[in-house]
């Protein structure tokens, strides 16, 4: 299983596509797919995970844990995508107007995914996020 860590600062070019980092191009293909998670970024899997999230979306959904509409807000604003040979891929302007993207953004890895995000700016929340985070692992026994 590969897992995707790190942060990579990118720009999105006139035609909307983004440059995949070097260290994940190798395990996207074919089946990769964008999704809009959030109102503050875009969500890239591989074929792989997708087929485990879609799957677990459906099987949450059949479960009653989820609506059939929330289900359909998933699968509804996600699209597959070509990763071409400079390792660019295009975010359609429906999805990134609804993550709210903008020109400049960090591609980032989230264990099994990858997360688009506007490019932080410096914000004072950040400190503060990194130590909830730690206390909350710690929580967790992790």
């Amino acid at each position: 299983m590969t897992w995707f860590v790190g942060a990579h600062d990118h720009q999105v070019d006139d035609k909307g596509r983004v440059v995949l980092p070097a260290p994940f191009r190798d395990h996207f293909g074919p089946g990769t797919v964008v999704w809009v998670r959030t109102v503050d970024h875009v969500e890239l899997f591989n074929a792989e995970a997708w087929e485990t999230f879609a799957e677990r979306v459906t099987e949450h959904r059949a479960q009653g844990h989820i609506s059939t509409r929330q289900a359909a807000e998933v699968f509804m604003n996600a699209v597959e995508v070509r990763i071409d040979a400079a390792g660019r891929f295009v975010i359609p302007e429906r999805l990134r107007d609804k993550a709210k993207l903008g020109r400049e953004v960090q591609v980032c890895g989230l264990g099994r995914s990858v997360v688009i995000k506007n490019r932080p700016t410096g914000s004072t929340d950040e400190p503060q996020l990194l130590t909830d985070t730690a206390e909350r692992l710690d929580e967790l026994g992790l």
